[in-house]
C-alpha cells in the first residue's frame, strides 16, 4: 500500500488560505458583473437596431449644436449613439476625412464619415443607394467657415459626396432630392 504524506497546516495558515480563495472568488464574481454591466450598458440602445438605422456622433465638448442635430435624426427614427473625445483627430484620421473639414462634430454611418447637419431623409438615401465615396458634408460646410454657419444655412445647402481622394460630387439638393 502507498501512503501519502500530507503536511499538517496550522489553523491560522488554513485560515489565511481560506481568506485568500474567499477573496478570489468576490473578484471573480465582481469581475464577472462589472462585464455583464458593460455588455448590457454599451449595447441596450444598439440591440436589434439595424445598421440602417444607427448613427454614431462623436462632438467636442461644448459643441453648441450637435444636439439639436441628434434630436432631428431621432425624430427621424434613426439611434444616434453619442461620444465626446478629447479631440477629433483620430476619430477623422480613422473615417478618412479630408483635411479641411473642421466642424465641432462628425457623424458615422454604414461606414461613411457625416460633417454637418445631414437630414434623416438623406441617411435614408445613403442607405437605399450606397454610394461609393468616403462621406458625405453639407456644401455650406465644405466652402465656408464652420464656425459661421447656422443650423438653417446647412439645412438648405445641398449634400456632396466626398470620395477617398478627397473629390467630390453633388449627392442631393436642399430638397434631398436625388442628384446622383
Amino acid at each position: 500500500m502507498a501512503r501519502t504524506s500530507r503536511t499538517k497546516l496550522s489553523v491560522a495558515e488554513c485560515r489565511r488560505l481560506a481568506r485568500r480563495r474567499a477573496l478570489q472568488i468576490f473578484a471573480s464574481v465582481l469581475t464577472g458583473f462589472a462585464v455583464l454591466f458593460a455588455i448590457l450598458y454599451l449595447s441596450d440602445r444598439t440591440i436589434g437596431v439595424e445598421p440602417e438605422k444607427l448613427v454614431a456622433v462623436y462632438h467636442t465638448h461644448g459643441c453648441p449644436c450637435v444636439h439639436q442635430w441628434e434630436r432631428s435624426l431621432e425624430g427621424g427614427g434613426f439611434t444616434v449613439i453619442m461620444y465626446e473625445p478629447e479631440t477629433l483627430g483620430m476619430v477623422r484620421a480613422k473615417l478618412h476625412m479630408p483635411k479641411a473639414l473642421r466642424g465641432c462634430h462628425v457623424g458615422e454611418f454604414l461606414g461613411y464619415f457625416l460633417e454637418g447637419h445631414i437630414s434623416p431623409s438623406v441617411l435614408e438615401r445613403i442607405a437605399k443607394t450606397r454610394p461609393r465615396g468616403a462621406g458625405f458634408v453639407t456644401a455650406v460646410t465644405f466652402t465656408a467657415d464652420t464656425a459661421n454657419i447656422s443650423i438653417a444655412d446647412e439645412e438648405s445647402s445641398p449634400i456632396l459626396l466626398i470620395d477617398a481622394q478627397g473629390h467630390r460630387t453633388a449627392f442631393a439638393d436642399a430638397a434631398t432630392k436625388l442628384v446622383r
